[in-house]
């Protein structure tokens, strides 16, 4: 499945070109301030609000279990170490899943221990802190690269890839879109004039999700999806997107030459140090001769680059 990321030119994202990484921002920075703001929330009616708070801390109970027995796994793979020829990066990899569980075991205690110590009469208000202290995890936690389904979109092309100077990136997503958390995930973001969720119907983790990827009607134009790591915003590879190809703006060539003898050197250095990748393809968004819209239109190779960006070839 194609995925596209539109951007503008950058020594950064050269950077990023030569080195196959995505940078995960953190949604706090995002450019809409709507985007990921998880205040707006429901905790249920009045009249069956006990019920749900019952019931929510069963589900905390059942997470608990479940996270305790990948402890246990874990800890008793980590004991095999010294006694097997387990790969230092695999090594890490445990010792890392290791900590997540166990934080995240930690904060489920002390969850359950303050919901079910609450009185009946401060629930609500102690459901509302717990709600907010989550919140502000989650989301300092995160990282997260946003794609579109399209690569042709003037809008897109105007907001994120800087009047059509920059580009497109095109990635192959190696997995649909899916719903639980993993180190890495993508998401399809749904659009909704409505911020509001009944939390105690849907459980926090459901209300995450849907928070993180709910958007105003406004935005739908960009047919969003959203690679989510639970390791925090930076640079980082990712096997779940695979770059495959580039688009380059209409208005490429207005960039100053520096930058587009960058872009074309990193390109260059790709196509010779990764010969056996599967094939990398270029394109140029064109202005269509009668609509109001680009088309995309395939390059042949590395060596119609040159042209493509007004620059003199080089070796």
């Amino acid at each position: 499945m194609e995925l596209y990321r539109y951007s503008r030119l950058s020594d950064n994202i050269i950077k990023y070109l030569r080195d196959r990484k995505l940078y995960f921002q953190n949604p706090l920075y995002f450019n809409d301030p709507f985007d990921c703001d998880l205040t707006a929330v429901s905790l249920g009616p009045e009249d069956n609000f006990d019920e749900k708070y019952e019931l929510y801390i069963q589900l905390l109970a059942k997470r608990l279990k479940f996270v305790a027995g990948k402890l246990r796994l874990i800890d008793a793979r980590i004991t095999d170490y010294a006694s097997d020829d387990t790969p230092i990066k695999d090594r890490f990899y445990f010792a890392e899943q290791w900590h997540l569980y166990l934080t995240e075991n930690n904060a489920l205690l002390a969850e359950i221990r303050m919901l079910t110590e609450c009185p009946t009469s401060k629930r609500r208000e102690t459901l509302l802190e717990a709600w907010n202290k989550k919140k502000n995890q989650v989301i300092h936690g995160l990282g997260v690269v946003c794609f579109s389904e399209s690569n042709s979109n003037l809008l897109m092309w105007s907001h994120y890839a800087d009047s059509h100077k920059g580009i497109c990136l095109i990635y192959e997503s190696e997995e649909r879109p899916v719903v639980g958390w993993k180190q890495y995930s993508f998401h399809k973001v749904k659009y909704n004039k409505n911020r509001n969720i009944d939390v105690l119907s849907v459980g926090f983790e459901k209300a995450f999700f849907d928070l993180l990827t709910i958007k105003s009607p406004e935005w739908e134009y960009e047919k969003e999806q959203r690679l989510i790591t639970i390791k925090g915003p930076g640079t980082q590879k990712s096997r779940m997107a695979s770059l495959r190809g580039i688009v380059f703006g209409s208005r490429i060539k207005d960039n100053p030459g520096t930058s587009l003898v960058g872009l074309y050197g990193a390109l260059k250095d790709m196509h010779q140090t990764r010969p056996n990748c599967p094939r990398f393809r270029y394109y140029k968004a064109v202005k269509h001769p009668s609509d109001f819209a680009v088309e995309i239109k395939e390059l042949f190779g590395i060596q119609a680059v040159p042209d493509a960006l007004g620059v003199v070839p080089f070796t």
